[in-house]
This record gives C-alpha cells, sequence and structure tokens, in this order.
C-alpha cells in the first residue's frame, strides 16, 4: 500500500486529542487552536487568529505533523503581519521531503490570502530546521538571543 499523506486544516475537540498523542504541551494547544478563553477573545477582537494545518497518514486520523500561520495586529504599521509557527513532522517520518510538503502547503495558503511576506523564527542549534527553511526561500533577517528570524515574499 502505498503512504499518502493529506493537509487539513484543525477541526476541533477530535483533533486536540491527536495533538495531545504528539505530546505538544497543553498551552501550545490552547493556544494554536485560539481555545477560550483568552485566544478566542484576541481572534474575536481580530488581533491575532492562529490557523492551524495538520498532516495526516493514508486518511487516518493519526496526526503526523503541524504547522501554524498567525495572523497578528501590527499597530506601528496600521495592518497585519503573518509568522508561521509550530512546524513539526513525527520523528519516525523525518527526511522524506514532508518539512517542504506542510511549508508549502502553508504558503500557498498565504497566496490566497495576499499575503505579502511571512517570517518565523528558529534555534540557532536546529540545523535541520534551517536548512528546511531555506530550501523552501526562506532568507535570514538578523539572530537574537540564540534564534535565527527568517522571511520570505509570498506574493
Amino acid at each position: 500500500m502505498k503512504t499518502e499523506f493529506k493537509l487539513r486544516p484543525y477541526q476541533g475537540k477530535d483533533d486536540e486529542r491527536q495533538l495531545e498523542l504528539l505530546e505538544l504541551p497543553r498551552k501550545y494547544i490552547r493556544q494554536y487552536t485560539n481555545s477560550p478563553p483568552f485566544y478566542y477573545f484576541l481572534r474575536l477582537l481580530g488581533i491575532c487568529t492562529d490557523y492551524l494545518y495538520l498532516m495526516t497518514q493514508n486518511d487516518s486520523a493519526k496526526v503526523v505533523g503541524t504547522i501554524l500561520l498567525r495572523k497578528r495586529i501590527n499597530i506601528f504599521e496600521a495592518g497585519y503581519t503573518w509568522k508561521m509557527h509550530a512546524v513539526y513532522v513525527a520523528p519516525e517520518l523525518r527526511g522524506r521531503g514532508l518539512g517542504v510538503k506542510l511549508v508549502f502547503h502553508a504558503l500557498e495558503k498565504l497566496r490566497e490570502r495576499r499575503v505579502g511576506e511571512v517570517s518565523l523564527k528558529v534555534d540557532e542549534s536546529n540545523k535541520a530546521a534551517i536548512q528546511l527553511y531555506k530550501k523552501c526561500g526562506f532568507i535570514e533577517k538578523t539572530r537574537r538571543r540564540g534564534q535565527l528570524i527568517f522571511f520570505k515574499h509570498v506574493t
């Protein structure tokens, strides 16, 4: 049987259990899924909205990868900034191009929204992630407190 990986938006409570099985900390699950109370109000007020996408294998419910796009109000530029977070592939599936698939899926979603630029942070010790982002066309912008900040023009 051929292995297929599909990407889809987070769909609520059923997916929450799958995120727990990935051993994501509870606070991140609440934050990434816009769960109440605090994050719900941020979304409602248009201050911050998270768009979480999940990768599954062979039509199963088991989540094997995640990627998050965060839209946050930028008061200095009177608009929004977009950031990429939570890029994750299950350890047993790494090295198969799934990270690239996640990033390209997120970039396509940003193009659909006519987003001009997206940024992300990565620990400077995470060589595999840095290689992934460079492969996907991200450019290093700056270094700050042990982290690299990358950006990419989307549209």
